[in-house]
């Protein structure tokens, strides 16, 4: 059995381009520097016998990319197209390169840690065809597949509150069972950034100034 392959959904960090409603609070540079350190905490939960695919946006920020995150992992542009197209394209390059388990991510979950990925291949590994860990918003935060189902991704209501609702209606229909874990919230907001700071999920190095009180 291959070991999973992890499919981490990112930005170039620009200010401007990520955390757009968390820099109307803090500031656009603040803003990137909170984006950067999701990353690289989440790239460090994710257990380091997996391969990782780096699916970056736009299409010329590779070098970029790799001065960010290092040479270790893949990376690889994301097709143009809305977040359905760019995942089912990620899923089926993902299966067609010899995953037999294919997890999607992307940086905005500071409380997605290397037990949530064990639980959910081990989910796999049993009954389900799919495991999704939901977004309290309404999306999901983690989204892992055992077969490259890929018309699960068509037609869905992205960034909405029903996302997730659509998403499982569209499993069912396709006759995918599908297993839960518990909800995680993502870092959209000011309030989600106190929340994640406060709770110990997310540390920023002191030369980051968001005017949250630690």
């Amino acid at each position: 059995m291959n070991d999973p392959t992890v499919l981490l959904f990112l930005k170039a960090p620009v200010p401007g381009r990520v955390k757009t409603r968390l820099a109307a609070d803090i500031g656009d540079e603040a803003a990137v520097a909170v984006y950067r350190q999701l990353a690289e905490q989440q790239i460090h939960q994710i257990p380091s016998n997996w391969r990782l695919r780096i699916l970056f946006d736009p299409p010329r920020a590779e070098e970029e990319m790799k001065d960010w995150l290092g040479e270790t992992h893949e990376f690889h542009p994301q097709r143009p197209g809305d977040l359905g197209g760019r995942l089912r394209a990620g899923v089926e390059q993902a299966f067609s390169g010899g995953a037999d388990q294919v997890f999607c991510i992307g940086a905005d979950c500071p409380c997605l840690h290397t037990e949530n990925f064990l639980k959910a291949r081990r989910m796999l590994q049993s009954d389900a065809d799919v495991v999704v860990i939901p977004a309290e918003d309404g999306g999901f935060v983690l989204l892992g597949m055992k077969k490259p189902d890929l018309s699960l991704f068509d037609d869905i209501p992205w960034s909405q509150p029903n996302t997730l609702d659509v998403t499982l209606k569209r499993a069912e229909a396709l006759n995918l069972t599908v297993d839960l874990l518990p909800p995680c919230f993502d870092i959209d907001t000011l309030t989600d950034l106190k929340r994640a700071i406060h709770s110990g999920y997310l540390t920023l190095p002191k030369n980051i100034n968001t005017g949250v009180c630690t």
